[in-house]
């Protein structure tokens, strides 16, 4: 609150002014409550119903988008240091990409990154942040196709795990494949198949791919984690040689904890530059 005070109260004042107003997430979200009633003045003088709001959802969104990418990069960054030939694969298409883009991460640079896509697409498939996802509380009764009545107040989820692996889904679901969907992506374009090589892109969201959501609200954040991702990890590539610890041989296990699956924080990851 108090982070977000003097911002808040400068965004006010340009209000009153009749001022072109920011476009980002903090002004939708003062825009939005605004719209409620009722407000409650604390010692600073604001109002602390609307400022303790915006600081309790500035807090939510920072985690969900900072923990979740953390996640993915560091569920990548394992694979890497146990993988040197993955490394230099990836290595040599960032290279090959930057020197067509004149050093720059544009957008048609990531978007061209397709081996690195594919990495990071298998890593969210093989590494889910999520044994569920799509996670939902029934408002009202609803009845399905097959006739089977969902109850007010139960919570429904996907099983997005179970998807992963489901051999009727994916080709020899139990194997970390990094070109899992680079191939599957060029098949696609071979047969002329456009719409399905697009669902194979990282970005992608479809029933067979859960763990970015599904539907009107699957992460709206992902194309943004895509990019962000793509760049920490085209840097660590191009800067460094990555390598467990002396004695180990495996990539690091993960850790399940109630619903969700994290690369073990206990562990280090050796770095050599390049």
């Amino acid at each position: 609150m108090a982070f977000l005070r003097p911002v808040v109260d400068a965004r006010r004042e340009k209000q009153r002014k009749g001022e072109e107003m920011d476009n980002d997430m903090l002004q939708w979200l003062m825009d939005s409550a605004d719209q409620g009633q009722g407000k409650q003045h604390g010692k600073w003088g604001e109002d602390t119903t609307t400022t303790r709001k915006l600081a309790r959802l500035q807090l939510v969104i920072s985690f969900a988008a900072i923990h979740t990418t953390t996640l993915v990069t560091t569920h990548a960054v394992y694979s890497l240091a146990a993988d040197k030939g993955l490394q230099a694969m990836l290595r040599e298409e960032i290279q090959e990409v930057l020197e067509e883009h004149d050093g720059v991460f544009t957008t048609s640079a990531l978007q061209a990154m397709k081996k690195t896509d594919s990495f990071l697409k298998e890593t969210m498939r093989f590494h889910p942040l999520s044994q569920t996802s799509f996670s939902r509380k029934v408002l009202k009764p609803f009845v399905l196709s097959n006739g089977q009545v969902i109850p007010k107040g139960s919570i429904i989820e996907v099983p997005n795990y179970a998807v992963s692996r489901d051999p009727e889904v994916y080709s020899n679901p139990n194997m970390f494949d990094p070109l899992r969907f680079y191939n599957l992506r060029n098949e696609a374009r071979g047969k002329g198949e456009m719409e399905q090589a697009a669902t194979s892109q990282f970005v992608s969201v479809n029933k067979d791919f859960l763990t970015f959501g599904y539907g009107r609200h699957a992460c709206p954040g992902r194309f943004f984690a895509a990019n962000e991702i793509k760049m920490i990890l085209a840097h660590l590539v191009m800067t460094y040689e990555m390598g467990l610890v002396e004695g180990e041989t495996e990539r690091y296990k993960d850790w399940d904890i109630v619903a969700g699956t994290i690369p073990d924080p206990t562990k280090d990851v050796m770095f050599r530059k390049l």
